[in-house]
């Protein structure tokens, strides 16, 4: 998922009895320097709604996530820009009770990355939530997964984009092959 579909994933989204995740908006925030406001948007691309299978071991996060979801006294609404569309329900929540967004994300990224550098002597890079994407995405096709499938999960308009941009061989890979 791209960072801002993960971060608009609802409860409503995980679909247990069909072992599915259903990815149909992204959550931004913006803030004008006096107020900080929520919106959602429809997927980056046309193909980006769709539906990702889910293995048992996600299935067994995503319960914890829900189980540990906190207990709002309001359940946030957030619309789109047009005020057309609203939606409740979303899973993730900072310390302090307020929707994560992207930014959330990094920052946890980048501290247990801190973490683990300040631990062990071989450091590991910068890493974001779209190098996550791309490692994701390489490693898949590495494995043999299908480029259209591959496609599909990722929310691709193209299969070029897919096997151009985000699939990244070494050449181990290619010997291998």
């Amino acid at each position: 998922l791209r960072i801002s579909e993960f971060c608009g994933l609802a409860m409503d989204d995980i679909d247990f009895a069909n072992h599915v995740i259903h990815v149909k908006r992204q959550l931004f925030r913006k803030y004008d320097g006096n107020k900080v406001e929520y919106y959602i948007e429809t997927t980056k691309t046309t193909n980006g709604e769709r539906i990702i299978p889910m293995f048992s071991d996600l299935e067994t996060v995503f319960m914890d996530v829900l189980k540990n979801r906190p207990k709002q006294k309001k359940e946030p609404v957030v619309w789109n820009q047009d005020h057309t569309e609203s939606m409740a329900g979303f899973l993730w929540f900072d310390k302090n009770n307020n929707l994560e967004v992207a930014q959330h994300w990094q920052n946890h990224i980048r501290w247990a990355r801190d973490k683990f550098n300040r631990t062990y002597k071989d450091e590991l890079p910068e890493i974001s939530p779209h190098i996550i994407r791309h490692t994701f995405c390489s490693n898949m096709a590495s494995a043999g997964m299908s480029p259209k499938t591959l496609q599909i999960i990722m929310g691709h308009s193209s299969i070029e984009f897919t096997l151009n941009v985000y699939t990244h061989l070494e050449a181990g890979d290619i010997k291998q092959e």
